[in-house]
């Protein structure tokens, strides 16, 4: 399995398509329970089922899949991805970088395709779409900011 959850501490092992293996930690966050679903996203998005397949896209994606945590905490949110609504995305996305909101639109992606916890939501329907600014660089290309 190209990554696997680590349930304790919180982290994401990956075994990168050049065969190194890393560990992104999401330990210690104000969320645990998000921070735990991201990371299920995460794994999910591990080559060869998408685009995690170095150091430096896993990194982002963790990056980004951390910063999401604290500043959704910080917002007072305290629920698992299943309980993000439609206006908290948008406004967390707008908040933020291309490359962050492609991290997380695909780990959320990733989420779903394993535990399909949001197609009954309408955060389905938002994730689905593209962002505004498209023609920027995806996630892996560059460190989420």
């Amino acid at each position: 399995m190209p990554a696997t959850v680590i349930e304790d501490p919180l982290a994401v092992r990956f075994i990168l398509r050049d065969g190194s293996e890393l560990v992104a930690p999401l330990d210690g966050s104000a969320n645990p329970v998000l921070a735990h679903d991201l990371a299920v996203g995460m794994a999910a998005n591990a080559h060869p089922h998408g685009g995690i397949t170095a150091k430096r896209s896993a990194y982002s994606y963790a990056t980004a899949a951390r910063q999401m945590v604290a500043e959704l905490a910080e917002q007072g949110f305290t629920g698992s991805a299943a309980e993000l609504t439609r206006p908290l995305l948008m406004r967390y996305w707008l908040g933020g970088s291309f490359r962050r909101e492609s991290c997380t639109r695909n780990v959320l992606r990733g989420f779903d395709r394993v535990t399909a916890a949001l197609t009954e939501h309408d955060v389905v329907l938002v994730n689905a779409g593209s962002s505004a600014g498209s023609a920027r660089l995806p996630c892996h290309r560059r460190a989420c900011s």
